[in-house]
C-alpha cells in the first residue's frame, strides 16, 4: 500500500539573513514581505498591497491597495500591541483573543496584523515571529519547532513552550526567548517571595538575625531582635538585596546632583570623583538604555531603563559632591 501523496499548502522563502521574505503556494504568484528594522513594514502581493504605519513598535494605521483602490484603517491596541478594533470608511471592526493569543471565526479576522502586533499566516493561522524565525500556533498554545535555546539556556526545558506558559505576563517577539512585560510592574507582582524579602532586608549595616514573632504564639517565646554589624557576616549572610528607595530618598538625590551640577558650574576644572563602582553602574545602566532603544524595545521598557540610568547619574552626582565636600574639609583642616 502506498503512502498518500503530501499536500503542499504554504511555500516560505528566506534570504541570507534567515528572513522570511516570501510566503506563497507557487513562487510566481508568492508576496514578498519587507521589514523595517525588526517589524513586518510591507507585503507586496500579485493583487494585493498592504504597508503598516508604526511609531516604533506600536501600529497606528494600516494602508491596503487592491485592483486601484486604496483603503486606509486605523488600528487601535492594547499596550502588548494586540488589535482589538479597526476604523475605516468602510466598516469597524472588533477583536478579541484568549490568553495564548487564538481568537474565534466570529471575533472577527485581521487581513494583517493580531496577537501582540504580530501577523498571522492566512492559510495555516500561525505566527511567524523572529521575522519567521520560528512559528506559533496559538490554538494549540505551543511553537511548530523547538527551541534552539532549550534546555539550557533561555529557552527553558520545554522546547515548545511559548512564553514559559505564562503569555499574560510575558511576550516572544523573537520566537527564542521570552521578556516580561515591563509595564506590568506596578499591577502585577511576578515574585511574591522576592518581595518579602526586599522588606525583611535591614537598612544601614545590621541585619536581623531572629525571625518576628507569630501571632498566636506565647509571650514567653517571643525574643528580641540581636543585630550583628555587616562586617561579622560572612558572605552567604549579607544581604544581597539593597533596601527600597523611599521618595525622600528620591528628592535628596535630586538636591544633590543640583549641588554638583552647580558647583561644576562654578568651578570649572578637574574635581575629585567618586569610587569606581558608581561609574560602572553609571556606564552599565546607559548601556542597557542604548540596547534597549538599538532593538527598538517597547516605550514602557525604553522609559524603565532610562528611570534607571537617571537615578544612576544621580548616585553618581551625589557620591561625587560628597567626594568634593570631604576634600574641602582637609583642606581647611590643613
Amino acid at each position: 500500500m502506498s503512502a498518500p501523496a503530501l499536500k503542499i499548502l504554504r511555500r516560505y522563502v528566506y534570504d541570507p539573513l534567515d528572513r522570511l521574505i516570501g510566503v506563497g503556494l507557487l513562487q510566481t504568484e508568492g508576496t514578498q514581505r519587507f521589514y523595517q528594522e525588526n517589524h513586518l513594514a510591507t507585503e507586496l502581493g500579485q493583487q494585493i498591497q498592504r504597508t503598516i504605519f508604526r511609531h516604533q513598535a506600536q501600529p497606528l494605521a494600516q494602508s491596503q491597495s487592491e485592483a486601484g483602490v486604496t483603503e486606509t484603517t486605523l488600528l487601535a491596541t492594547d499596550q502588548a500591541h494586540s488589535l482589538l478594533k479597526t476604523v475605516s470608511r468602510a466598516s469597524l471592526q472588533q477583536f478579541a483573543y484568549t490568553a495564548y493569543g487564538h481568537h474565534p471565526a466570529e471575533s472577527g479576522l485581521s487581513r494583517w496584523l493580531g496577537f501582540n502586533g504580530e501577523s498571522s499566516d492566512e492559510i495555516t493561522g500561525n505566527y511567524p515571529l523572529g521575522q519567521g524565525n520560528r512559528f506559533y500556533n496559538p490554538f494549540f498554545m505551543r511553537f511548530t519547532t523547538p527551541d534552539e535555546f532549550s534546555p539550557f539556556d533561555e529557552g527553558g526545558i520545554n522546547a515548545y513552550a511559548y512564553c514559559g506558559n505564562d503569555p499574560v505576563n510575558n511576550f516572544d517577539p523573537s520566537g527564542k526567548s521570552p521578556f516580561w512585560r515591563p509595564w506590568l510592574s506596578s499591577v502585577i507582582v511576578k515574585n511574591p517571595l522576592k518581595q518579602i524579602k526586599q522588606t525583611t532586608v535591614p537598612f544601614k549595616n545590621t541585619i536581623s538575625t531572629v525571625a518576628q514573632p507569630v501571632a498566636h504564639a506565647p509571650q514567653s517565646q517571643v525574643t528580641l531582635q540581636k543585630k550583628i554589624p555587616k562586617s561579622q557576616l560572612k558572605a552567604k549572610q549579607r544581604p544581597s538585596e539593597t533596601p527600597f528607595k523611599t521618595t525622600a530618598d528620591t528628592r535628596n538625590l535630586k538636591i544633590r546632583a543640583e549641588e554638583y551640577d552647580k558647583y561644576i558650574s562654578e568651578n570649572p576644572g578637574n574635581h575629585p570623583a567618586p569610587p569606581s563602582k558608581y561609574k560602572d553602574n553609571l556606564d552599565r545602566r546607559q548601556g542597557e538604555l542604548e540596547e534597549a532603544r538599538n532593538r527598538d524595545a517597547p516605550n514602557e521598557e525604553i522609559n524603565a531603563r532610562r528611570v534607571n540610568y537617571l537615578r544612576a547619574l544621580r548616585t553618581f552626582k551625589a557620591q561625587a559632591m560628597k567626594a568634593i565636600q570631604l576634600t574641602n574639609k582637609e583642606v581647611r583642616a590643613t
